[in-house]
């Protein structure tokens, strides 16, 4: 993430990000000798678990999707202009609410996320990124996810985890 985004691109695409969550699902399943898990997705991250599932379904118990993607007639909020997908997209706090509340009709928007709940997740969520200036924080492309290169390796990430406050992983 010291480069600028366009310099590189997506860490990873839906095909690669599913193949590594089957190889976790295995992974886990035979380190814990159980026969099927739960999937838990988030965003992004529930196309990956609903992709896994379906190619999966003797090892998947049950899926939660929480804030999944929908059909849309507006263009995809992850473009940032022409060209291609750069490796990251800036983000700052108050577009990341919008965001979150995208839809919502504004005598509603009060109740949707509990005081406190949004700060407390942003505070958690761009403490992972000390190097973001200004108060923006650095996303993955295609992913809702912040991501992060790995300590002390001096090799740049090429995956993230979709969960806020998970590092990359190489």
């Amino acid at each position: 993430m010291a480069e600028p985004p366009q310099n590189n691109p997506p860490l990873a695409r839906t095909p690669d990000a599913v193949k590594d969550i089957t190889a976790v699902l295995n992974f886990v399943l035979k380190r814990r000798s159980i026969p099927k898990l739960n999937l838990i997705g988030w965003s992004w991250g529930c196309t990956l678990m609903a992709v896994t599932a379906i190619q999966n379904p003797d090892k998947i118990a049950r899926l939660v999707q929480y804030a999944p993607g929908w059909l849309r007639t507006t263009p995809s909020l992850l473009a940032a202009g022409p060209g291609p997908l750069g490796a990251y997209r800036t983000v700052t706090r108050e577009q990341a609410k919008a965001r979150w509340l995208n839809g919502v009709p504004a005598d509603k928007q009060a109740a949707q996320i509990p005081a406190g709940w949004f700060e407390q997740w942003a505070d958690a969520t761009w403490a992972t990124d000390p190097g973001a200036p200004n108060k923006t924080r650095r996303w993955c492309a295609r992913r809702t996810a912040p991501c992060r290169t790995p300590r002390n390796t001096g090799r740049p990430a090429r995956r993230c985890t979709t969960r806020p406050g998970s590092r990359c992983r190489t």
